[in-house]
């Protein structure tokens, strides 16, 4: 495996240390993150996750411990600093109530400038931002205030893409789209990511989203990592996250009501086709001769159905079978 591009060790953050507001944020919390990675940051609200991103550039500075660019610590040196600052991009909640410039292209580019491109260099990577990001050059020169909520936050998405981040780190990056929009921006980053090779760190309450795409997850709880595996490995503990206020992917939601019902089902199942072959390989096994045992296509048992969501509710529907029965 290749070295980590950026690490955390025992990093630990106290918010208004030594008064009576003194709050631990985040606790002894030690990360790698690689090239490539596509990770999900989850948790319930007020965990840790915001708090612990704040730090990976230096944005925030640790209570003690420390955060390490390419094995060189943060804190080391000025230069070091610096170079996280572009190299490490990070996108709040919200971005577009960040856009301040006179127009989209001068929005995008301010990242880039600050880093003493030159003017050809700052134009391509302002272009090439944008085309990941789905925005068009013919809004180049309007203001950033004319666009649609949807417009203004993939150009703040661009502002942090043109400095070509080695790591980028989103916070709930679809916050407030609607589903389209969601889907779209998901979309874009997983291009970037793909072409780019960069990591990329995605802040998310939605779990089915975060399944998804995502080849690692980190669940934060109360300023600490429960939990930290490849999705099959995390979605193991169905019943612990679900005590954690997290609400789970529904393949796995209906995977654990099954196993609590007595089902014979695997742990870590989190995707609708895992779902369906693990079914089907119950009711070969166990529940075939069962009257109203089912039939791939067909009609779950009552059992299964005590647990289901009501046919109109689902997409899609108990249909198609496994592929094996």
């Amino acid at each position: 495996m290749s070295s980590p591009i950026l690490s955390t060790r025992n990093l630990t953050h106290v918010y208004s240390a030594g008064t009576p507001f003194e709050k631990m944020a985040i606790r002894d919390i030690s990360l790698d993150f690689y090239p490539s990675e596509f990770v999900g940051l989850i948790g319930h609200t007020g965990s840790g996750k915001s708090t612990f991103v704040q730090h990976l550039n230096g944005l925030l500075k640790p209570t003690s411990g420390a955060v390490l660019f390419n094995g060189e610590a943060l804190s080391s040196s000025k230069k070091v600093l610096r170079q996280s600052r572009f190299q490490v991009g990070l996108v709040f909640q919200y971005p577009e109530y960040q856009l301040f410039e006179e127009t989209v292209f001068q929005d995008i580019a301010f990242g880039p400038k600050n880093m003493k491109l030159s003017g050809d260099e700052v134009a391509e990577r302002v272009r090439e931002a944008a085309r990941f990001v789905g925005v068009p050059e013919e809004i180049f020169e309007k203001s950033p205030l004319e666009l649609s909520g949807g417009q203004k936050r993939r150009v703040a998405i661009a502002g942090v893409i043109a400095m070509r981040p080695q790591v980028l780190a989103l916070d709930e990056p679809t916050a407030g789209l609607d589903p389209e929009g969601r889907e779209s921006i998901l979309r874009n980053l997983l291009d970037y990511h793909d072409s780019t090779g960069a990591a990329v760190l995605l802040i998310t309450h939605d779990m089915e989203e975060i399944a998804r795409i995502a080849s690692r997850l980190v669940v934060f709880r109360e300023g600490e990592v429960a939990f930290d595996g490849a999705p099959k490995e995390v979605f193991r503990h169905g019943r612990e996250l679900v005590d954690m206020g997290l609400e789970l992917p529904g393949a796995a939601h209906i995977a654990l009501r099954l196993r609590e019902l007595g089902a014979a089902l695997p742990e870590g199942i989190y995707t609708l086709e895992a779902l369906a072959d693990a079914i089907c390989g119950v009711q070969g096994h166990s529940l075939g001769q069962r009257e109203g045992a089912l039939e791939c296509g067909g009609t779950p048992p009552v059992s299964a159905r005590t647990a289901l969501p009501a046919p109109s509710e689902r997409e899609p529907k108990w249909r198609g079978g496994c592929g094996s029965c």
